[in-house]
């Protein structure tokens, strides 16, 4: 059977690793709402440039609603990644002496901070999505309804 200071270090050896693996998580989510949010962009300004291809429908209001859904989506993984790490560091500390060496390192351990930068992201990108949804008609090409004409370049 194994000794109690061996036992504590398998601990703080899964917890080390239960933060890393939630830290690389979250930027594998990061890396996907960015992606995500390009192509979003993209379609958009597309969508935008070309309204009589389109309907102002899409770039007015479906495409700020997926990128908006995507984004709040985005946030509540993020925040429960947070509370799932928080749970298990409140356990750590339970579980190991105050007098134990190996109970330093995660000790001071919170949530991850990264998470705070993310949960930033999101909201920006929220608000980013809420701006276009209210943007006003004139910044959209379709008040005029018209297209304008290539300039003509004669020589």
């Amino acid at each position: 059977m194994a000794s109690e200071p061996e036992i504590d270090i398998e601990r703080a050896k899964f917890f080390a690793d239960l933060y890393r693996h939630e830290d690389q998580l979250i930027w594998t989510k990061v890396k996907f709402i960015f992606t995500f949010t390009s192509i979003l962009m993209a379609a958009w300004a597309f969508a935008f440039e070309k309204n009589h291809y389109f309907p102002e429908f899409v770039s007015r209001i479906l495409i700020p609603v997926i990128g908006l859904i995507a984004s709040f989506l985005f946030f509540v993984t993020v925040y429960n990644g947070r509370a799932y790490l928080k749970s298990h560091a409140q356990e750590w500390r339970g579980i190991m002496s105050p007098d134990s060496d190996t109970s330093r390192p995660m000790a001071g351990i919170k949530c991850l901070p990264t998470s705070y930068i993310m949960q930033v992201i999101c909201i920006l990108l929220i608000l980013f999505w809420l701006f276009l949804l209210s943007c006003p008609k004139a910044l959209t090409n379709s008040s005029s309804g018209q297209q304008k004409a290539a300039p003509v370049i004669e020589g």
